[in-house]
């Protein structure tokens, strides 16, 4: 491999790590799934996915069982309420609790 194309494979490296690493921080990738000390502006930024994957570790947390998903639908409509009206972006999703 020349040296034009070892730093044009370097770069391209770098660009994927670039764009699919908040990609995989987000979905509890990289940073792992945090549960119910997920920020209400990390949980807002998620898709629907990876917002019930969230949930579904925060009820586990809390209740010590693994949630149904009627549960999880439930409250992932509740914490995106309570997100997106009273509570601040570096809440924790668990601040609903009271």
């Amino acid at each position: 491999m020349t040296r034009p194309q070892l730093a044009r494979s370097v770069a391209a490296c770098c660009a994927a790590l670039v764009a699919l690493g908040p990609a995989a921080a987000c979905s509890g990738g990289i940073l792992g799934n945090r549960g119910g000390d997920t920020t209400c502006a990390d949980f807002l930024s998620q898709d629907e996915e990876a917002q019930r994957e969230t949930i579904r570790v925060y009820l586990e947390e809390r209740e010590g069982n693994e949630p149904i998903n009627l549960e999880i639908a439930t409250t992932r409509v509740i914490i995106v309420g309570y997100c997106t009206t009273f509570a601040r972006d570096s809440d924790p999703i668990r601040s609903i609790e009271g």
